[in-house]
């Protein structure tokens, strides 16, 4: 190490035609060194200091940095959020109409869903559900495919995630739940993923790749 008052070395190669010669490999500092980088004095050294705003704008970087190395390609905020619930809600809980309250994505359109939005999703207490104006959305360009008004079932699934990462209502029409062989198709059945922690819950209808943060979301209505 150098002492204080002395200068940083720079990198050269030691030996013919190196500043002070000295063996070959053996790294020497240049004079004109002094010039550029100034001496360099370890005992004034002192940290420095950033104030709230560019720590937070440092951190916000990092962040940003990072998530991007992982190769993920999903928005931060896309749902689920990490608060969201982790843990089966009780089906009590669950009861009641659910209105459409938003939708997030571009659905192919630039400023969102464009069709209907007076949908109604209702749970009862028996499992049964009742479904007004519920699209079915094709996911390559977005189209609706046909809209569902009637009765149907419902339950509450994890889809065997051995995590419990996420829980989802299952719902599905009552002629396709009565039917001996299931065959799925437009308007046979729809799964929503449930957010929030706890009551009352929302609903979010996952359209597409989950990547791309497409979707339809539900909110508890008022009794």
């Amino acid at each position: 190490m150098w002492t204080t008052g002395q200068y940083a070395p720079r990198l050269s190669v030691g030996g013919k035609g190196s500043s002070g010669g000295g063996l070959p490999g053996v790294l020497r500092r240049k004079p004109q060194d002094a010039r550029i980088l100034g001496p360099l004095d370890c005992d004034r050294l002192v940290p420095v200091s950033l104030s709230p705003a560019k720590r937070t704008y440092l951190a916000g970087t990092a962040f940003l940095v990072a998530f991007l190395l992982v190769g993920c390609t999903a928005s931060p905020l896309a749902y689920p959020h990490f608060w969201d619930t982790k843990v089966k809600p009780n089906d009590i809980d669950m009861l009641g109409s659910y209105k459409f309250l938003k939708s997030s994505g571009s659905f192919g359109y630039g400023h969102g869903y464009q069709g209907n939005r007076d949908i109604t999703v209702t749970l009862h207490a028996d499992h049964t559900a009742t479904l007004l104006g519920m699209p079915d959305i094709e996911t390559d360009k977005y189209q609706v495919r046909c809209v569902y008004s009637g009765p149907g079932v419902w339950k509450l699934d994890d889809y065997g995630d051995p995590d419990g990462g996420e829980w989802h209502v299952m719902i599905e029409t009552k002629q396709s739940a009565d039917s001996p062989k299931k065959t799925w198709g437009p308007c046979t059945g729809w799964s929503m993923l449930l957010l929030s922690r706890h009551p009352p819950y929302r609903l979010y209808q996952v359209i597409g790749d989950p990547d791309n943060d497409t979707g339809l979301e539900f909110g508890r209505a008022q009794p």
